[in-house]
């Protein structure tokens, strides 16, 4: 599994706070090879089985894996 993104600050650069403008996701779940470019907000929609529910998925773990990096350099 990889997760690749570019972070962006979205205030002073003081606090950790970055804004996600690209995902790609690459063997997780169904998703291979898969790239996606954000916006502020975003909507999914596809027929079933197309892999929205992966796509939210894989940000729940990338939220998760960056919530712990955090807390472990305080």
């Amino acid at each position: 599994m990889k997760f690749l993104s570019t972070e962006i600050p979205v205030n002073d650069g003081k606090s950790r706070d970055f804004r996600l403008t690209r995902l790609y996701i690459d063997n997780f779940l169904c998703l291979v090879n898969f790239a996606l470019e954000l916006d502020e907000t975003n909507i999914l929609v596809g027929p079933n089985g197309s892999g929205k529910t992966s796509v939210l998925k894989a940000l729940s773990l990338l939220q998760q894996l960056i919530t712990r990096s955090a807390r472990s350099t305080r």
